[in-house]
């Protein structure tokens, strides 16, 4: 008898659940997608609330014909809703989702209620749609108000690259398109987004703002989960802004994106009490995001020269991310800051096992390689990334053969330097650097004409790229000295006994000239030895910093360049004209380097 009673109770009850899951209307479509065009992609949830929720997925999600934008949230609380996903970064072209609409109409109609919601690209199209999806609220999260370089260019370039004028014609939001109660979530610190709701605001001034410092351009991580999404719903739904905004104040402070953009922030002025602040925190963070800031504070202790915090961070991070290749890299650099050429080489042997066929990590992998003198391995690598680089490679490609090349200089082949400079700038010849390289190619080969061209054509497009003034000057002057004529040997005259202080020198002209800031002067041995080498006879002179000082720190560094050159070198000190950039030196004291 009560499993008769049971049986029918749960048919009523099932029948019940039938009626309000419909909505009033059988006609709908089954789940799934419902609709498809060029860039978007709509799926369609049937849930037992008694409202509908339209979202719109952001450009870092792609449509797969199964997932949708708070596709847990709403299987988890039963929600209906309409997912609009875009097949590209496309923002939600407005004649596609027109098209949508038309195809959605039944559904849309047999609701009351409708939230849209979204952020970033979705916030953009929560807004922008609203009204012609009939919405009763909109909850959009860090929107723009336009990605056209017309109207937002003179402050926010984040998002031009996916403009196309066929398809975004008109995009900026207007006061007609937005429709219901509209909220706006922000940080009005984050400067993009608050220009943006500004405009937003001055457009339609009827939405309303809901702030959130220390959010950066994720505002929507405060309610992260299924019951804050589904409270946030029946807050909004309630018409309870105060409520809204208060509860979202509250959970501000204590959520995981606040904290981190606190300690984010604080790790640039100061990276060890960053991490203190974080790790007393560090039960909210999933493992990625703890990864990301180990991250942080390493670049952030690097920049610093906190070296011993820098490695710490980062080997932690290793031990838990062997593979992480933006790690790998920046080990690399804190090693090679700490002079611990080894250990830097040892990690960019692991570059190259972990990363064979990734051209970039190659490069970064060569460029460790270059500094601990291992200069066959890293021409072979290089070759091997340039290999793996398409054509279309934006500086990739370029830069990699320009590396090539200068590998090839230091290793005294100016010969096979010259193909992969020439091909750098044909793929980017905006760049001055390149064509300062090339410059000092043809010096190397002795064509000091081209050389001469190669600085002034570097010279160009960057006036003040220190590297072609110093070639140029160099060019100059062995074209002034004319071509060397070799002579027999003359017996030298005796000196005349009316002037005994007569003196009798030869002057050999001055090849090569460089400055390097604290940054680079590591390397002024190393530019002096591949000079005077390739150029018998020649001398050197090297501007840095403190000529005193590098010569109290660089002893044994100075002493054989002394025992293989004698005084055909010599450093100075340089005092700069500006100290927001490298520039040629207005004043040079000498050093004795002894």
């Amino acid at each position: 008898m009560t499993l008769l009673f049971e049986t029918a109770s749960q048919s009523v009850q099932s029948s019940l659940d039938t009626l309000l899951h419909d909505d009033g209307d059988a006609s709908l479509p089954g789940d799934g997608v419902v609709h498809s065009s060029d860039n978007i992609e709509v799926l369609w949830r049937h849930g037992r609330s008694d409202y509908l929720v339209v979202s719109f997925g952001t450009k870092n999600e792609v449509a797969n014909g199964e997932f949708y934008w708070l596709k847990a949230v709403a299987e988890k609380a039963d929600i209906s809703v309409i997912g609009f996903m875009p097949r590209t970064s496309s923002w939600y072209p407005q004649a596609e989702v027109q098209g949508a609409i038309q195809a959605i109409g039944d559904i849309l109609r047999a609701y009351k209620k409708i939230i849209v919601i979204g952020t970033s690209m979705g916030g953009y199209a929560a807004l922008k749609h609203s009204a012609r999806l009939g919405a009763t609220h909109v909850l959009s999260f860090a929107p723009q108000y336009s990605i056209d370089p017309a109207d937002v260019s003179y402050f926010d370039k984040r998002f031009a690259v996916w403009f196309q004028s066929e398809l975004h014609a008109g995009m900026a939001i207007r006061e007609d398109d937005v429709q219901g109660t509209a909220y706006v979530f922000y940080d009005p610190i984050y400067g993009d987004d608050r220009e943006n709701v500004r405009l937003i605001r001055q457009a339609a001034p009827a939405v309303v703002e809901v702030p959130l410092p220390f959010t950066t351009h994720f505002p929507i991580m405060l309610f992260r989960g299924t019951q804050p999404m589904v409270d946030l719903f029946e807050m909004c739904l309630a018409g309870d802004s105060h409520g809204l905004a208060t509860t979202a104040r509250r959970v501000r402070r204590s959520a995981a994106v606040r904290i981190m953009t606190v300690c984010k922030a604080y790790a640039k002025r100061n990276p060890e009490g960053a991490k203190a602040l974080f790790d007393r925190r560090l039960e909210q963070f999933k493992p990625g995001e703890i990864l990301e800031f180990h991250m942080l504070v390493a670049k952030e202790a690097l920049a610093a020269q906190k070296l011993d915090l820098a490695q710490d961070m980062i080997e932690a991070l290793l031990e838990t991310a062997p593979d992480d290749k933006a790690a790998l890299v920046l080990a690399g650099k804190i090693y090679l800051a700490q002079k611990n050429l080894p250990k830097a080489l040892l990690n960019a042997y692991k570059m190259v096992d972990y990363f064979p066929q990734d051209a970039s990590t190659l490069n970064d992998a060569a460029l460790i390689m270059v500094h601990a003198g291992t200069l066959d391995e890293a021409e072979a690598t290089l070759k091997k990334a340039v290999e793996l680089v398409p054509e279309r490679s934006g500086l990739l490609g370029p830069g990699i053969l320009r590396r090539l090349s200068a590998v090839y200089i230091r290793k005294r082949q100016p010969t096979e330097a010259l193909a992969p400079a020439l091909k750098a700038i044909e793929m980017a010849p905006g760049v001055a650097a390149y064509h300062a390289h090339l410059s000092e190619v043809w010096l190397q080969l002795g064509r000091f004409a081209d050389a001469r061209h190669a600085a002034k054509a570097a010279l160009a497009l960057d006036p003040d790229d220190m590297n072609a003034q110093t070639r140029l000057a160099a060019a100059d002057r062995k074209l002034e000295a004319g071509p060397v004529a070799v002579s027999t040997p003359r017996k030298a005259k005796a000196k005349p006994k009316s002037r005994p202080d007569t003196k009798v020198t030869t002057m050999t002209p001055v090849l090569f000239f460089t400055c390097a800031d604290a940054g680079y002067e590591d390397f002024a041995p190393l530019y002096i030895a591949s000079a005077l080498w390739s150029v018998p006879k020649a001398r050197a002179e090297v501007g840095l910093v403190s000529a005193d000082a590098f010569a109290r720190a660089n002893p044994d560094a100075i002493r054989v360049l002394h025992e293989q050159f004698g005084d055909r070198f010599v450093y100075v000190t340089c005092h700069g004209k500006g100290t927001a950039r490298r520039s040629c030196p207005t004043r040079c004291v000498s050093s004795t380097n002894r």
